[in-house]
């Protein structure tokens, strides 16, 4: 019986997580049937709101994950709910608790999620040796009244099956007893049967390890270990774990699995997302499987605080490490506005000198309430490095040098994070027959692409190319011509100005060189190609012009302006006329 259990704060960050955590357990492929994970509770209908993560203002939640070893032998439903019946009965106290069964392993295991406050509301706290102990005795007691005690015989035979396995066992954890000074000495041979039988285990699987790499016979009953052999065996058993997870998703050759490594694939991975899921079913660490043209499937784990729901399986997606810097574009305001007020930083002054309700951060406009919470965090985050201290009267004082100093760690100490960007949001199929810039038009001039593989992801980006470039000279476009982009773009652009006419009854204009018009600029959005429009309608003549968007135009969305399309450049420039509408 394994059970792990993580207790899990419920602060802003902790209910967006644990909502998403949620999400992903009641994914699709984990249900007994191969549909979608189902929440249950001591009664089979949930009312949603009772269990919506820190919704009552608890201060944390427990997760559970129980795996009983005969767990397919078991009615996991019924052996939950007796568990939690009897968890319930050893705190004395009733629980908010839901669970969900899942069969998308070998063997198959219970989430459990309990919220920090019981049925009357009160804080719920849990002694972390009845977590560590408790609960996987009581699971086995109910596992051992409902399947019967196992035999010596059973138990000899699932010891016997760990002698070859690449991950770390319940014998290397008995080996590991035995160990001093990296040297394990089995000592004399046994004179009983029993303990011939467990001694004969060690040995081989003492072999085993050797042929692994991690042990040396040095003679007679005695190995030398290698100094990491236990973490050696732990990583081997969660690359066979991300192998296997792998060849549920997306099948195909295992010599052409891969775990994404920056150090190793320096230069990025680009393709197709094929999955995504948990990669820590307990915390809020997630992956993604990218195919490759080469053929290759690539395990990608994303870093904490990255949400897989940003992206959609079958789009277009690129994964590479980027630098990161220590210097974030808050410290430069935050010791700017201290500068100025003594060397402390004060959130209700900031608050009061910002006029404008939308500020440039770098090279984003956001609003000045999301300024200011940004600077919050990053406060605490510079607390943490001993870089600011919070003042009783809510103020903050910090390092008079913070800047130099997180300039000399970029320089002395870079870190790297994983980015991962959408390079289209279409799948191959769309962008086939999409009438605008496609990801599969930057191969269309090759009408072949090199060292593609001649199964999967490779096979079917060959054959859509094809298809695109004759769906391309049905449009007038010549595949190979390095102008083809711009042709795209305007009929995407011409595609989408006919929509917006459909819809609305306006009319486009397009401005001539020195022509202006009046009205109302708005976002008109990111279309597929990736393209992005301003739209400027005058309802006095029924008319709207679409001009490509510039971030500057974002302090000027929902307001008058003035469109000018300049006589020599071409270039379009707007400019306000009044304050806009409710503001």
């Amino acid at each position: 019986m394994i059970v792990k259990a993580k207790v899990v704060k419920m602060n802003a960050y902790g209910k967006k997580a644990a909502q998403l955590h949620e999400r992903y357990l009641q994914r699709d492929h984990v249900g007994k049937d191969g549909g979608e994970g189902k929440f249950y509770s001591r009664n089979e209908a949930l009312k949603n709101p009772e269990f919506e993560p820190g919704a009552h203002g608890e201060a944390h939640q427990f997760r559970f994950i129980i795996s009983p070893a005969d767990a397919h032998e078991l009615e996991l439903t019924e052996f939950t709910k007796e568990l939690m019946q009897q968890v319930e009965k050893d705190l004395g106290r009733e629980l908010h608790w839901k669970a969900v069964n899942h069969y998308n392993t070998d063997n198959p295991h219970v989430h459990v999620v309990v919220r920090g406050v019981d049925q009357q509301g009160k804080e719920l706290r849990i002694d972390p040796d009845y977590i560590s102990n408790g609960i996987r005795y009581r699971a086995q007691e109910i596992a051992t009244r409902e399947l019967g005690p196992q035999s010596q015989r059973e138990i000899d035979q699932a010891l016997t099956k760990e002698i070859g396995k690449e991950r770390f066992t319940s014998l290397d954890a008995r080996l590991a007893k035995l160990e001093e000074n990296r040297r394990i000495d089995l000592g004399q041979y046994p004179e009983t049967g029993g303990q011939r039988i467990a001694h004969g285990r060690l040995t081989s699987r003492l072999q085993v390890l050797e042929r692994l790499g991690l042990a040396e016979h040095e003679g007679g009953r005695e190995w030398r270990m290698k100094p990491d052999w236990q973490q050696s065996l732990k990583a081997m058993g969660e690359r066979t774990q991300i192998y296997q997870e792998i060849h549920r998703e997306v099948g195909g050759d295992p010599s052409r699995y891969r775990i994404f490594d920056s150090k190793v694939h320096g230069e990025g991975i680009e393709g197709r997302l094929a999955a995504k899921g948990l990669a820590d079913e307990l915390g809020d660490r997630y992956y993604c499987i990218v195919e490759t043209p080469k053929g290759n499937s690539f395990y990608v784990q994303l870093d904490k605080g990255m949400n897989p729901e940003m992206f959609k399986k079958g789009e277009i997606v690129s994964v590479h490490s980027e630098r990161e810097s220590w210097l974030k574009p808050t410290d430069k305001i935050i010791a700017e506005k201290a500068a100025k007020n003594g060397g402390r930083y004060d959130r209700e002054r900031h608050l009061k000198e910002l006029e404008e309700p939308r500020v440039v951060v770098g090279k984003a406009r956001i609003e000045k309430e999301s300024l200011i919470e940004a600077i919050e965090k990053r406060l605490q985050r510079l607390r943490r490095f001993r870089l600011a201290e919070m003042l009783e009267d809510g103020t903050w004082r910090f390092d008079p040098s913070l800047v130099e100093k997180l300039q000399k760690k970029d320089a002395e100490h870079p870190v790297s994070r994983l980015s991962m960007k959408r390079q289209s949001t279409l799948s191959l199929q769309e962008q086939e027959v999409y009438r605008g810039r496609t990801w599969l038009d930057r191969f269309t001039a090759q009408r072949h692409v090199a060292d593609t593989a001649r199964h999967g992801f490779g096979k079917e980006l060959n054959s859509s190319i094809q298809r695109r470039v004759e769906l391309l000279r049905e449009m007038g476009i010549d595949p190979m011509d390095p102008a083809r982009a711009k042709a795209l773009d305007q009929i995407e652009k011409g595609d989408f100005a006919r929509g917006i006419a459909s819809r609305t009854g306006v009319a486009l204009k397009e401005l001539p060189a020195g022509g202006k018009m009046s009205g109302v600029m708005t976002d008109a959005g990111v279309l597929p190609s990736g393209r992005r429009y301003a739209q400027v309608i005058d309802l006095k003549s029924r008319e709207f012009a679409l001009v490509p968007w510039r971030p500057e135009f974002e302090r000027l969305a929902g307001k008058s302006v003035e469109l000018l399309k300049a006589r020599q450049s071409g270039r379009y420039m707007m400019r306000q006329l009044e304050r806009g509408i409710g503001r």
